[in-house]
């Protein structure tokens, strides 16, 4: 079984929520979003995270995380 996460929030923080998620194997880090869409796009580089968004509502609606992590 696969969890698929989305992360909002690309704040310092968020590298530590990130490497956590990314350790567990049976999760999929699915979107990441930040106001400051330079920081998600930042984000999703280091960890492989194929979406950034600058807009949460937007991200939900296009990636259907199963779970939300607010960094």
């Amino acid at each position: 079984m696969s969890l698929r996460v989305a992360v909002a929030g690309a704040g310092w923080v968020s590298a530590f929520h990130l490497a956590a998620w990314k350790s567990l194997p049976q999760v999929e880090l699915a979107a990441i979003c930040d106001p400051d869409r330079s920081r998600a796009e930042a984000r999703a580089r280091e960890f492989g995270i194929s979406r950034a968004y600058a807009d949460a509502a937007e991200m939900l609606d296009a990636a259907r995380p199963d779970a939300v992590d607010i960094a």
